[in-house]
């Protein structure tokens, strides 16, 4: 599987992972203020472009977890600081599970561990996305739906006063 990574810097390794519908470039400004001190990787996961699409249908956190541990085995990066945003933090809880010896610090933003979460309707009806998205067919066929018209119905959802945010999620190269 060829995956798509950002890394600049050099030192101690930091390694970003992204939440959902975002991309690696999410952490620009974050790799622009701390590559002077740390070298910072910030991968798109799998299945998010231009990484490769998962050729066993497994975008399961632990298959996810599994890839970020390859890439930096790949890299020679033997620890590293790990920091996980939304989706990128559940993949970060199931790599610290994976490999704590090779995880510095965990830094987590914006989904608390599982254990910390309370159940009620309210978060399940904000969260149902992630039910959805546990169905592969149906998943798929949702997220085609309309142009891919959920992406903005999540985005206004989730940020309601961000602006222009297809300008930030754009691939550059």
């Amino acid at each position: 599987m060829n995956y798509h990574f950002i890394e600049k810097g050099s030192g101690e390794a930091i390694v970003f992972l992204h939440g959902f519908p975002d991309l690696a470039h999410t952490w620009d400004y974050s790799i622009s203020q701390l590559s002077d001190k740390y070298k910072c990787i910030a991968p798109n996961m799998r299945g998010y472009y231009p990484t490769d699409m998962a050729t066993d249908n497994d975008y399961s956190g632990k298959k996810i977890a599994e890839d970020i541990l390859k890439l930096t085995e790949h890299l020679g990066i033997n620890s590293f600081y790990l920091v996980g945003q939304d989706w990128g933090a559940s993949i970060a809880y199931a790599l610290a599970n994976l490999a704590p010896d090779k995880v510095t610090k965990l830094i987590t933003v914006a989904i608390p561990h599982p254990r910390f979460i309370k159940p009620s309707l309210k978060l399940l009806i904000k969260a149902r996305h992630f039910f959805v998205f546990r169905n592969k067919k149906r998943s798929v066929k949702k997220m085609q739906k309309n142009d891919f018209k959920l992406v903005d119905t999540l985005y206004q959802r989730w940020s309601p006063n961000m602006k222009d945010y297809k300008k930030h999620s754009e691939v550059v190269s």
